[in-house]
């Protein structure tokens, strides 16, 4: 995937040299280049070049020097940690820009930039620790509440989307790239086809499609005209990520919530989880989780949920 750092550098070289090295920013486009060819997203791989910036800026700052991946050591990476601890930074950002960090380190091993003893030092940092806490979803009466909104106002196509996210779970990457075909209903029992080219980490699966979303998604697809072989489209055409972004923003703000399209997934994980007896397995293969433990944090408590608890103990 080609990276375009052209205007990052123009503005660099009006001002001062960028704090990296020619070499450096070569190496770090062919690596985005790997992770594009191994099904990396483009928002994972706008966010890691993001990260590799803020770091090599910190770097050259420390350092006195322009960042190049052969000559970083595991102090650097440690001060860099400590540096974004001490700024007040969310664990989940170090978190995120140590992974980046240490698979930028595995590739520069293979491309023998990077000494494998030093590679070892910057794999054994840890990660900033943070409360577990479960990710944020909606409750039945939220989730109530979104649904009675998107009834009263939402257009037909709205409607599927927003119920299809609700009762299926599926990531809005997935959403936006399915076609008519990929889904297959009957009054009795409806299903959608994950196309490996499609499912997060290229793996197929077939995930069910429960009765309230086959009546929406029935009278949608009913409703349509075009010709066109995507399941959701707008006036340009397949609708984008950032488009259902905003359509879920503008129902749940008729619903006084804020929320964004991955808080339906979580909705539906915490929902399935409370009314399937907590069939973990299950959950894993309708979410697309290659690993069970990526689904053990829906078995977290909420913070809504503490919030609960908290409220009862009294002391009087």
């Amino acid at each position: 995937m080609p990276s375009d750092f052209s205007s990052v550098c123009e503005t660099h070289s009006e001002e001062a040299p960028p704090p990296w090295t020619e070499k450096e920013l070569a190496r770090f486009e062919e690596f985005l280049d790997h992770l594009s060819s191994i099904g990396r997203r483009g928002r994972t791989l706008y966010a890691y070049r993001k990260d590799w910036e803020d770091f090599a800026r910190w770097y050259d700052g420390a350092n006195g020097e322009a960042f190049d991946l052969a000559r970083m050591t595991a102090m650097d990476v440690a001060d860099y940690m400590d540096s974004a601890i001490v700024q007040r930074r969310a664990p989940a950002t170090i978190n995120r820009r140590l992974v980046l960090i240490k698979r930028y380190v595995n590739f520069g091993v293979a491309k023998i930039v990077v000494r494998p003893d030093i590679a070892a030092a910057i794999q054994d940092i840890p990660r900033a620790r943070t409360q577990t806490l479960a990710p944020k979803s909606l409750d039945k009466s939220q989730a109530r509440r979104l649904l009675k909104e998107v009834e009263l106002r939402a257009t037909l196509r709205d409607k599927a989307l927003i119920t299809l996210l609700l009762y299926t779970g599926m990531r809005v990457g997935e959403v936006v790239r399915l076609e008519r075909n990929d889904l297959t209903i009957s009054p009795r029992k409806g299903s959608i086809l994950i196309r490996s080219e499609i499912a997060k980490g290229g793996k197929q699966r077939v995930i069910p499609v429960p009765l309230p979303a086959r009546t929406v998604m029935t009278d949608y697809l009913v409703s349509r005209r075009d010709h066109s072989p995507s399941l959701f489209v707008g006036q340009r055409g397949p609708i984008h990520e950032d488009a259902v972004a905003r359509i879920v923003t503008k129902y749940a703000k008729h619903a006084d919530l804020k929320i964004s399209p991955h808080t339906l997934r979580h909705t539906f994980a915490f929902t399935f989880l409370e009314q399937n007896a907590n069939d973990l397995i299950g959950l894993a293969n309708i979410l697309g989780h290659e690993n069970i433990q990526t689904t053990r944090i829906y078995t977290q408590k909420r913070l809504q949920d503490l919030q609960q608890s908290s409220e009862r103990i009294r002391y009087y």
